[in-house]
């Protein structure tokens, strides 16, 4: 009988064991594969003078042939460095870097300008500072966030946090937050409540700062400087007015279309620059993603560039 028990023994001992090589090799292989991610986008764009005396806009520039800017990004396995690349020139953009330095804190690094952003995540109020702005989430969302953030140094999770681009830091980070890079869904479930913003205020002596808040209420956002509002749900696409201030200079005015199906968007909008009395009109559309995955990274950059789909 004592025999028979130790068998049984061996064998959970067993199982056990080999159960946990399997989860160890699977890890090893999850946090070992590279992405290679390809983005298509058309922009056209007009530029029109107001006249001051009529009040009548005159159009200076006409409308651009389209331009397709091709760009190209590698992620590393846990996607806490990435590399985008300008496929019209063959040439490095920016590398972003995703570094913990102590226990709730991180920090974003962009190597072309040299600017460091510190993030922070505080659990007593469920929210996570991104430079000087606060963000407050539902608990199910900061979960989710500290685990792929944190934890694991997710650059997307960041964006996907300060998508709707209002933070100035949104600027330097602009190749990744202007463009869907991967074929992640977000949980319908997961919300953001309010955002406390600080933006620089370039008439201000020193470039101090102004405080302003945005509050999320189901589909709308509203703000003194943003203002997102849900217009309505086709069969092919989610629709949003999306009304913003830059600066004491510059505002704009943009329709937001989401495709339900590809995730991928497009944007017709105005961008203002009163102290130049100047309106620019534009349409600007994601055309393509085409993100592969692979075991190691290629030895070149012309072995990734050549893994693009015409």
């Amino acid at each position: 009988m004592k025999h028979k028990k130790n068998k049984i023994l061996v064998l959970l001992v067993s199982c056990y064991a080999l159960f946990f090589a399997c989860a160890t090799l699977d890890k090893e292989k999850k946090n070992s594969t590279q992405e290679v991610a390809f983005v298509e986008v058309v922009n056209i764009e007009s530029e029109y003078i107001t006249n001051l005396d009529t009040d009548k806009k005159e159009q200076v520039r006409e409308a651009d042939s389209k331009f397709v800017k091709k760009l190209m990004a590698h992620f590393s396995p846990l996607r806490d460095t990435i590399s985008i690349y300008n496929l019209n020139t063959k040439h490095l953009k920016n590398t972003f870097v995703l570094k913990k330095i102590k226990l709730n804190k991180l920090i974003l690094m962009a190597s072309k300008s040299k600017d460091t952003i510190p993030i922070q995540f505080v659990p007593e109020t469920n929210s996570i500072l991104v430079d000087s702005d606060t963000y407050w989430v539902n608990a199910p969302y900061y979960n989710f966030l500290k685990l792929k953030i944190l934890n694991e140094g997710s650059i997307m999770a960041v964006i996907s946090l300060i998508k709707d681009g209002y933070g100035d830091y949104c600027n330097i980070l602009a190749p990744l937050v202007d463009y869907k890079w991967t074929n992640d869904v977000l949980n319908k479930d997961y919300k953001i409540h309010k955002v406390s913003v600080k933006s620089i205020n370039y008439q201000s002596f020193k470039n101090e700062k102004y405080s302003w808040n945005v509050t999320y209420t189901g589909k709308n956002a509203n703000g003194e400087r943003f203002k997102r509002t849900f217009v309505e749900e086709t069969d092919k696409h989610i629709i949003y007015e999306i009304d913003g201030t830059v600066n004491e200079r510059s505002a704009y005015k943009k329709v937001y279309y989401k495709n339900k199906k590809t995730g991928l968007d497009s944007i017709i909008g105005n961008w203002y620059t009163y102290s130049k009395n100047i309106e620019y009109q534009y349409t600007n559309y994601q055309s393509k993603l085409q993100v592969i995955e692979m075991e190691k990274k290629p030895k070149d950059l012309q072995s990734m560039f050549k893994l693009y789909q015409h």
